[in-house]
């Protein structure tokens, strides 16, 4: 059986961060939306299929967690940009990258301004 050469997918090239950092309101309404929306580590399998580099690394200035989504689809607006958010451990992090891309910007980074004004909450 003869196969088929597919070109290979673009990737965005990194271009920075998309920066969504918390109002007050939207930080109150974190947890009710962790158990409204059903989020779990499950989600991780969805937004790989939808082009997305996830990552996690060691925040040393929160003293935890922090996680990475990385848009590698060069057909998306915002195609090279990586949001971020932090939280106590690998789980909350997670759960709080995926409250700004589904809760916050519903999926479409380039709708919500961006603000980069510093929170000093115990999660980001």
């Amino acid at each position: 059986m003869a196969t088929k050469k597919q070109k290979p997918v673009k990737k965005a090239e990194w271009k920075g961060y998309h920066k969504i950092n918390l109002t007050n309101e939207q930080d109150a309404m974190f947890e009710d939306w962790v158990v409204s929306s059903g989020v779990s580590m499950v989600w991780l399998e969805g937004l790989i299929d939808d082009g997305y580099k996830v990552s996690f690394s060691y925040d040393e200035y929160h003293s935890g967690v922090s996680c990475a989504l990385y848009c590698t689809d060069a057909k998306k607006e915002w195609a090279g940009y990586s949001l971020t958010a932090w939280g106590g451990n690998a789980g909350e992090a997670f759960y709080m990258i995926c409250y700004k891309h589904y809760a916050i910007a519903n999926q479409l980074w380039e709708i919500v301004e961006e603000r980069s004004e510093k929170s000093y909450k115990k999660r980001g």
